[in-house]
């Protein structure tokens, strides 16, 4: 036990020498949501409880460092940038809200779980997580005073094993740190659905409402919650509503924050398909995001007032599909369902070469990109374009016509069914 303690600890000390800075706010706040597990069931009111509680911090004047659903690197990234802030801080406030796990061979440690920790091997369980302690650590090196709100304690979680247990441990933060917990070490609650949890709730009633005497919350609060350390007796987290508001950031960079939407590759082909809706030019609707496809939305960046960075935030996801729905885009459907088999019968049905490449210039990894590459090969191989071959059949039977019967119409294509065999549209997607 005495070696782990000891890894833990070079571990702590190790941040803060990589993490070393200044800080520039005098009220600082880190909140986190992990909600989608890969391994675990879902934190349900993670992420909804995250935004509450950030949006309350911001609206009493903090600087709010902001993580939903981050996985292990995301995580430490973030830890390590907010450190920059927490060593001056003037009050400091952490909140988390999503799994933990206690490492029962390691005296008891708490790791807070990102959205991709691992407990099948002790690597895993010591390695992915964030050790509680060192978010304590943070809390106890600020100058002011630091409340720690934990809510990772939930009754569905991890799967216990011989490595670890899910929810808390024993909690011993520094001086001069309160610990509100959801429930007491080694208690678990069950949360609510999809809607914010009663922890929250009692958080932003009583603990950041304005003027709220920090103290006198933590001792009015009521089982399951759970609190342990103090602050000085006078202290208000949010002093009054009047104060400037702060500002709500994630310390990520644009890609990172893109990165954490987890796109897939439907889903980007859906975003280059909204972008060329509009002009903007993805270079190509294949579902990855290149060069082209930067530029594209950082001009749809430019054009709807928002800051140039050629990757996409959650807000801007939402108001791009808006948009495009509005256009006329149908608000259901696979990723570029309707108009990739609106495209499909308007070129590559119409079993000519030019169709053939008008198509795969736009779906290069459609649903009929393979047919479509294996007929112009056919094409090719046959050394005449089927279309131009009725073409020529049909100007020859007009000119026949005519000699014979001037009065005779001659029919031209305006439509060809699909050819049998094509495989048939998805059932509707969307996220």
């Amino acid at each position: 036990m005495a070696r782990f303690a000891a890894l833990g600890l070079a571990f702590v000390s190790a941040f803060f020498l990589l993490a070393s800075g200044t800080a520039t706010a005098a009220d600082v706040a880190l909140v986190i949501g992990n909600r989608t597990y890969q391994s675990a069931p879902a934190a349900r009111s993670a992420e909804i409880d995250a935004r509450a509680v950030a949006d309350a911090l911001a609206d009493g004047g903090y600087d709010v460092t902001l993580g939903i659903n981050l996985n292990r690197q995301q995580m430490r990234r973030l830890l390590q940038r907010f450190s920059r802030k927490a060593a001056t801080a003037d009050k400091l406030v952490i909140f988390y809200s999503g799994h933990a796990l206690h490492a029962l061979r390691s005296g008891g440690v708490s790791y807070l779980a990102p959205i991709d920790q691992r407990n099948n091997s002790l690597v895993g369980v010591m390695m992915d997580g964030a050790p509680l302690d060192l978010l304590l650590e943070l809390a106890g090196r600020s100058r002011g005073q630091a409340v720690v709100f934990i809510d990772a304690a939930q009754l569905n979680g991890y799967t216990p094993n011989s490595l670890a247990e899910p929810g808390l441990a024993a909690i011993d933060p520094g001086q001069g740190v309160l610990v509100v917990s959801a429930a007491a070490p080694g208690r678990a609650v069950r949360r609510r659905g999809d809607r914010g949890s009663r922890f929250a709730d009692e958080v932003l009633r009583e603990f950041l409402a304005p003027g709220a005497r920090t103290m006198n919350a933590a001792r009015s609060v009521r089982p399951p919650i759970w609190t342990t350390g103090s602050v000085r007796l006078g202290l208000r987290l949010i002093s009054r509503r009047g104060r400037s508001r702060g500002r709500v950031g994630s310390g990520a960079s644009p890609a990172e924050v893109e990165a954490a939407l987890g796109l897939s590759r439907a889903q980007r082909r859906e975003v280059q398909e909204d972008l060329s809706l509009f002009g903007y030019g993805p270079r190509g609707i294949e579902g990855l995001f290149g060069p082209g496809t930067r530029t594209a939305i950082r001009l749809f960046q430019r054009a709807n007032n928002q800051t140039e960075t050629g990757y996409l935030t959650r807000e801007q996801l939402t108001l791009l599909h808006d948009q495009a729905r509005g256009a006329g885009r149908p608000p259901s459907g696979p990723p570029g369902g309707d108009r990739e088999q609106s495209n499909w019968d308007r070129t590559g049905a119409l079993d000519t070469a030019d169709g053939y490449r008008a198509y795969l210039a736009r779906y290069s990894d459609g649903r009929y990109a393979a047919k479509a590459r294996q007929d112009l090969k056919r094409i090719a191989r046959a050394g005449i374009d089927p279309a131009a071959r009725r073409g020529a059949s049909a100007k020859t039977g007009a000119r026949r016509g005519a000699a014979t019967s001037p009065a005779t119409t001659v029919a031209t294509w305006t439509s060809i069914p699909p050819a049998s065999g094509c495989p048939k549209p998805r059932p509707g997607w969307r996220s």
